[in-house]
């Protein structure tokens, strides 16, 4: 007589349907891919509120760079600016203190390291993470005080920003978007995509034969402003797979120490996604001021 334990095909023997693990994009946030390969597990593990009052935190220290270029605007030698142009970029300051240009030297440097020793180093993430902030903070509040346009438009790229957080973040918690491993190649996709795009117009500016690409898309204001509001939906996007990213974190019951690590991981992408905003809406600010004029 077979039974279920002779027969392969029986109940004893029926495998258990594993779940497909979920694969971190390529060519989202870096660290918010290392945190989705964390396997650890604490007791004293990652929490929401923990994470989100530590996000609270990094935002907070840019109000440090923004006292920073203030204040040092006004120390040591002094620079005159008048008949200084660039392009048609109105520079709103007359004189600017080389101490402040040390500064943003400085600052643009430690913008461009951090986020890569953040990434080697995720226990000095607190340290890491305070330090970029007040950097990138110092870097728009100089650019606010020396260039015109920066003035209306960091304030309404600011609150878009805002906004499109908190509905992506809403999204996610709400769990009215799935992230699967079909929406994490489509968004790696449409990455990549951008990312050769550009690469292939910067080749075209070394081919004089093909300068009538260059002209096609950045000769038009209306193409440079679509491709501009297509970075800032995969930047949105790639904003969805960070915030899930974290909330399997805090599923997955990953130590606490990684708060640190995922909060700057969150505050680097806010940060990234504002830069993107802000440059359109520097685009539509210019194109609207000279119609006629190529944006770039």
């Amino acid at each position: 007589m077979r039974t279920a334990l002779s027969n392969p095909t029986g109940t004893l023997f029926k495998k258990k349907k594993t779940k497909k693990p979920v694969k971190p994009a390529y060519g989202s946030n870096p660290m918010v891919r290392k945190i989705s390969r964390i396997d650890e597990k604490s007791k004293e593990h990652v929490t929401f509120r923990g994470i989100s009052n530590k996000c609270l935190y990094f935002m907070l220290t840019l109000i440090i760079g923004i006292l920073l270029a203030v204040g040092l605007q006004h120390v040591g030698t002094m620079i005159p600016l008048e008949g200084f142009e660039i392009d048609d970029t109105v520079i709103a300051l007359s004189t600017v203190s080389i101490v402040s240009l040390y500064g943003i030297a400085a600052a643009g440097i430690i913008t461009l390291v951090v986020p890569f020793l953040a990434f080697f180093m995720r226990r000095s993430s607190a340290v890491l993470g305070t330090i970029y902030c007040i950097s990138i903070g110092y870097v728009y509040t100089f650019l606010t005080m020396l260039i015109e346009d920066y003035r209306a438009a960091v304030g309404i790229a600011a609150a878009i920003t805002v906004l499109l957080c908190t509905a992506m973040f809403l999204l996610v918690r709400s769990g009215k978007v799935t992230v699967t491993n079909r929406f994490r190649t489509v968004v790696s996709t449409l990455f990549l995509t951008s990312i050769l795009a550009t690469v292939f117009i910067a080749v075209c500016a070394f081919i004089p034969s093909l300068h009538f690409v260059i002209e096609f898309f950045m000769g038009n204001s209306m193409i440079t402003l679509v491709l501009s509001a297509v970075s800032i939906v995969i930047g949105c996007l790639f904003l969805l797979i960070d915030f899930d990213a974290v909330a399997k974190a805090v599923e997955n019951e990953i130590p606490k120490e990684y708060e640190w690590y995922c909060a700057f991981s969150l505050a680097f992408s806010v940060i990234w996604l504002f830069g993107r905003v802000l440059n359109l809406v520097l685009k539509i600010m210019k194109n609207s001021r000279n119609p006629m004029r190529p944006t770039f």
